[in-house]
Formats: C-alpha cells, structure tokens, sequence
C-alpha cells in the first residue's frame, strides 16, 4: 500500500534537533512583560538573573532542599495575561517535556489554592515561554486522567517535593502542557491510516484564518496541489 504524509505548514515540516517546537518571538516580546507581583525572594532573584543573562543562567537551578537534599531542576519563564488587567506578568517555573512540548506543575507549593499563573491561563490559555536562549509562543492546557498521571509521575523526577505539596492540599494539582502554537508535521502512514491521521491533525486545530494542508507520498518529487482550509493547528503532532 502506499505511504502518505499529511504536512501542516511545509517550512516548518522537520523540527530542530532537540525536538522542541521552534515558534520564535519576535525581539522584545518578553521584554514588555513583568515579573509578577507577590513572588517569593528565591524566585524574583532566580527570575532577573534568567531575564539579565538572556537566558545562559537560571535555566538549570540548583537548591538545597530540607530532608530532600541538593536538587537541580531545569527552569523556564512563562509569560501569562493577567486575567483582571491584561497585563503581561512573568513566572519562573520548573518543568519537563513529553515529546515535542513543555509541562509545569501548578503546585503553588501545596497551597489550598491555585497559583495566579494558572488562574491567568484558564481565562486566556495563549502564553509565552522563554527556555534557555529559546523563545516561543503557546497554548496552555490542563492535563486530565491518563495523560496527567503520567507527566506527574515525570514531573516527580525532575522535583521530588511536588509530592510533600500534593500531602499539603485537598485540591488535586494542575499539570499543564505548553503546546506549540506553530504547525507541524503529522508523521507519513499508510493509506488505511490516511483519516486516521487526518482526523487526528483536525483534532489540534481551531477555526481561525486559512493554512495549507498537503497530502502527498512519503519522498515524492512533485507535491500535489494543497487544500487551502479554514484551520489554525494549536500544537505539534508527534512523530511516531
């Protein structure tokens, strides 16, 4: 049978190396944000050296932490829209990755209630992120069932004491992945599994302006003329 691809936007078609989605900002974009009000003193100086250095310091942050001992944790900054004042406000969070997005922890360090970042994403799920050097945009969401166990039980890999904050709150804590707000590139198949893929690439999209979807063979030569549709892909769809 004959292998197709579905591809979502062709220049953005094979990701950089490391696998991470690559939607730059434009220069200055983060520069506009704040830091938010009300961070603990260890954040706000983790924070400024994140943003003075440009990225190059605070992306790995190393602490001691009681009964934990010393831990060091990959860090990013994730830039939200105050929900009450439509300002930009910055937060300098741990996090993982599963395949080619981000994932943070709303623990709020087992406080009963969630933190401010995450109240700003429920009310406007478009974010920014600055990991290391690298800038991009994306959308937030809220993990659920399957999905979130299994990044939580990735996220205690990386920081241990979300466990001790989950003990702390009778609430049950927010694992939220930062998708991509590029297109992709849905990985070839074959023909029985052409709307298969097809409905999948749908699926992680949203009606706003006109991109290109092409269906062609897996190394063709030409490209078939593209289907120009109303649809905007939210976030990447991995490779198998």
């Amino acid at each position: 049978m004959r292998e197709i691809g579905l591809l979502l936007k062709p220049e953005l078609a094979d990701p950089p190396p490391d696998g991470m989605f690559p939607a730059a900002l434009k220069e200055g974009t983060m520069a506009e944000a704040k830091l938010a009000p009300n961070l603990p003193d260890w954040m706000v100086e983790h924070a400024n050296r994140y943003l003075t250095s440009g990225g190059t310091d605070g992306h790995m942050y190393k602490i001691t932490v009681p009964q934990r001992g010393e831990i060091t944790a990959p860090a990013l900054l994730l830039t939200t829209t105050g929900r009450k004042s439509g300002d930009k406000f910055i937060f300098p969070l741990f996090y993982g990755t599963d395949g080619g997005s981000y994932f943070v922890i709303a623990s709020k360090g087992g406080a009963p209630e969630h933190p401010g970042w995450y109240r700003n994403i429920l009310a406007n799920p478009d974010v920014e992120v600055q990991v290391g050097t690298k800038k991009m945009n994306a959308r937030a969401r809220t993990t659920a069932g399957e999905e979130r166990l299994r990044l939580w039980k990735k996220a205690l890999e990386f920081w241990p004491p979300y466990a001790d904050y989950q003990l702390k709150t009778e609430r049950e804590i927010p694992v939220v992945v930062l998708d991509s707000s590029s297109l992709g590139y849905v990985a070839a198949g074959r023909d029985s599994d052409g709307l298969a893929l097809f409905a999948r690439a749908l699926s992680l999209c949203r009606p706003h302006r006109p991109h290109e979807i092409r269906l062609c063979p897996r190394n063709a030569d030409v490209r078939p003329p593209t289907v120009r549709l109303g649809l905007q892909c939210r976030h990447p769809v991995a490779r198998p």
